[in-house]
């Protein structure tokens, strides 16, 4: 059987990268809007998008903006059905809904992988897979 690691065996955050956090923090300089022509955060977009080899990156506030802006992103019609794991944060199913989608909840396996046989009959057609 497989254990779980501990939470609490996560190494400390560098010493540099607390100073690193707090000089932000003291900046004040956390949006793109409010910060100098070069803010953290615009630099962090752009790094990222190299990394990743986009054109772009955005970064948001929480995974509820990045799960609506992607679903947005997608271009789904509006009443679109977007399967979504029963067994959730509420966040995920109501960034569904803001994006004018229908969630569809689907539930897991014992290994926590979507259980398509135990799914709604509709739920074969939203994933072809």
């Amino acid at each position: 059987m497989k254990v779980t690691p501990s939470v609490y065996d996560a190494e400390p955050i560098p010493e540099r990268a607390r100073e690193d956090i707090d000089a932000l923090l003291q900046s004040g300089d956390l949006f793109r809007y409010t910060a100098p022509e070069n803010a953290p955060v615009t630099l962090l977009e752009n790094e990222f998008a190299d990394w990743i080899g986009a054109k772009y990156a955005v970064a948001v506030a929480s995974c509820s903006a990045a799960l609506f802006l992607s679903l947005k992103a997608l271009g789904l019609p509006r009443d679109a059905k977007v399967a979504i794991p029963a067994f959730t944060f509420g966040a995920v199913p109501s960034s569904v809904v803001h994006a004018e989608c229908v969630p569809v909840l689907i539930e897991s396996t014992d290994k926590l992988r979507i259980d398509l046989d135990g799914s709604p009959p509709n739920c074969q057609r939203l994933m072809p897979y």
